[in-house]
């Protein structure tokens, strides 16, 4: 099927755009400017529905020669066309990373947040332990600009998209970045939102709604057991409105200290909510790395537990909970659980097949660019970092 590709280049200071009808799979676009391109941008104003590729040097010319003139559109092409090599592995970590701030400092969120998963992978996936801090330090000074213009709380008549990019900012950099100042500060919330340690009742007014799930999830990494009596005796309220039931599951979820973390995982398995919220719940809890190995035990031991409660015409959406994991190993336990239970279910073959899929192609994107992304963290000075 044939489309329209529209170039845009630079030549001595001067922009100029060509465009093509392209049917075959290989086709020679001539520039109608004399000279050799300074710079190439494969999708003029961003209009093209499709990404594209550039080799790294290229990539590396148009940033350091167009960047200031690109538009929001181009740029968010470019930070998606950079995101789409990645996982393709045909743009290797250590290149998608040099160009992360290029993009991550936009002003608008649309582009902005583009690098955020990029930066997650990396931390959670790609990088040994003890580089963690450097991706965190790397994180935080992606960001850092953002944060100083737009604060953590909230500001009275501000625009909608800036409170969506705080959001996303927030939850980036308490997260990802392990930021201190902005953990500190969402804890601070969480406490306040349950009334934790004052009147203990529900303050919806203590936390921005956009923030609330994220501040009890960071108030609950941060806090102990007694803060998670304190959330768990507002969830069994029958008072507490089903608003504010939402937002405490979705703090609670968020536990990664293994013996609250355990804890949840029971609260789970005995509440009484519907089939599909305890899979969801178990898929956000397990989403986290640090509840990857001793969540995978806690489904040896309960799975059959799990299946009783979940309809026959269900079943196979239960291993869904472990499509975040990114192991070849991880894979080869998910199969041997759920196989021998999952495939007598309507639909269980399918979904522990697609589950699969979703693990092994997670671990082939991290063995493909495992090195380059240490190499990376490698050779940057943690001086660099502030």
């Amino acid at each position: 099927m044939a489309s329209t590709v529209c170039l845009r280049y630079g030549i001595g200071g001067e922009a100029f755009e060509t465009g093509e009808l392209i049917g075959a799979q290989e086709t020679v676009m001539q520039v109608s400017t004399s000279g050799c391109p300074d710079w190439v941008l494969p999708n003029a104003d961003g209009a093209g529905y499709y990404r594209w590729t550039l080799p790294a040097e290229e990539l590396r010319r148009l940033n350091a020669t167009a960047k200031d003139s690109l538009s929001t559109r181009e740029l968010l092409s470019v930070g998606d066309s950079l995101w789409a090599d990645f996982t393709k592995g045909t743009v290797s970590a250590a290149t998608a990373l040099e160009l992360a701030p290029w993009v991550a400092q936009h002003p608008e969120r649309e582009v902005a947040t583009v690098p955020m998963e990029l930066v997650r992978f990396t931390r959670n996936r790609l990088v040994r332990k003890g580089q963690r801090r450097s991706v965190e330090r790397f994180a935080n000074e992606l960001y850092d600009d953002a944060l100083k213009r737009l604060g953590v709380t909230p500001k009275a008549g501000e625009p909608n998209q800036s409170r969506l990019f705080r959001r996303d900012l927030l939850a980036f950099l308490a997260r990802v970045g392990r930021h201190p100042e902005v953990r500190r500060a969402l804890a601070r919330s969480g406490c306040a939102y349950i009334g934790y340690k004052t009147d203990g009742l529900i303050h919806p007014e203590a936390v921005d709604a956009d923030l609330v799930p994220l501040a009890l999830g960071v108030a609950v990494q941060e806090g102990d057991a007694e803060f998670l009596d304190a959330m768990v005796k507002h969830l069994k309220d029958s008072e507490t409105d089903s608003v504010v039931r939402r937002h405490l599951r979705a703090g609670l979820v968020q536990a990664t200290e293994p013996e609250l973390a355990e804890r949840v995982r029971n609260l789970i398995l005995s509440g009484s909510g519907r089939t599909h919220q305890k899979v969801r719940l178990l898929r956000r809890h397990l989403r986290l790395s640090e509840n990857h190995a001793s969540g995978l035990q806690w489904l040896r031991e309960n799975l059959e537990k799990l299946l009783t409660k979940i309809p026959s015409d269900h079943g196979g959406s239960l291993v869904w909970v472990t499509a975040s994991f990114c192991s070849s190993d991880e894979a080869v336990l998910v199969q041997q659980l759920f196989g021998p239970s999952i495939n007598t279910r309507p639909g269980g073959p399918r979904d522990l097949a697609a589950t699969l899929e979703t693990i092994n192609q997670c671990a082939a994107l991290r063995r493909a660019q495992q090195a380059s992304a240490r190499a990376f963290f490698n050779q940057r000075p943690t001086a660099q970092f502030k």
